[in-house]
């Protein structure tokens, strides 16, 4: 919109100057360019290269109805509760992934649960030494993503016999506040159990 003036002007200015005899009407070049430049700013809006590139679908769940403990992740995931007034919106799953501050899998829509979580291992460090958890039984939706290409890192597990290859996969899970839909941590693993 803001370069539309700027562009009548500067064009119709060097059409006034080609093609206007000294004297003559000097607003045929300019309707002129009224009806071609619509067209060509149109046609520039509606390339792919403009485009934003656009998210599979969110599937929501509804309420988990299992705990689900991540012990190797420190987070606990439980039924939320029933009285819950809490209301999914696409725009947390969008907003969350556009910012960065979700990992998203573009190639695939998440599952989405409402949930109770508890993080064991992650928070804040409390005066006494403890951990004063990031989540503690807070009510917050649970983005699942499953078998999303990773690679390994660490050392092997004392119940795995070898190191899982480069062409594993992984389950994705991003925690978002049931308020505002802001990414509140995430996780990610080749065995983490998948809710629902």
């Amino acid at each position: 919109m803001i370069a539309l003036p700027f562009v009548k002007t500067e064009v119709s200015t060097a059409l006034m100057r080609s093609s206007t005899p000294v004297g003559g009407d000097v607003r045929k070049p300019a309707s002129l360019l009224w009806l071609v430049a619509p067209g060509l700013l149109t046609a520039g809006c509606a390339s792919p290269g403009n485009a934003e590139p656009r998210l599979p679908t969110a599937n929501y769940r509804g309420p988990v109805t299992e705990t689900v403990a991540y012990e190797d992740a420190g987070i606990v995931v439980e039924a939320p509760d029933p009285n819950s007034v809490a209301v999914w919106s696409d725009a947390y799953y969008v907003d969350g992934c556009a910012t960065g501050d979700a990992i998203c899998d573009p190639k695939q829509g998440p599952q989405v649960f409402l949930a109770r979580v508890t993080t064991t291992s992650a928070g804040t460090p409390a005066d006494d030494g403890s951990i004063q958890p990031l989540m503690d039984h807070d009510e917050v939706y649970v983005l699942q993503f499953t078998d999303v290409p990773c690679a390994p890192v660490g050392p092997v597990r004392p119940n795995q016999a070898t190191r899982p290859t480069r062409d594993c996969t992984c389950t994705v899970l991003n925690f978002l506040d049931t308020d505002s839909g802001r990414a509140l941590y995430t996780v990610q693993g080749p065995d983490l159990p998948e809710l629902g």
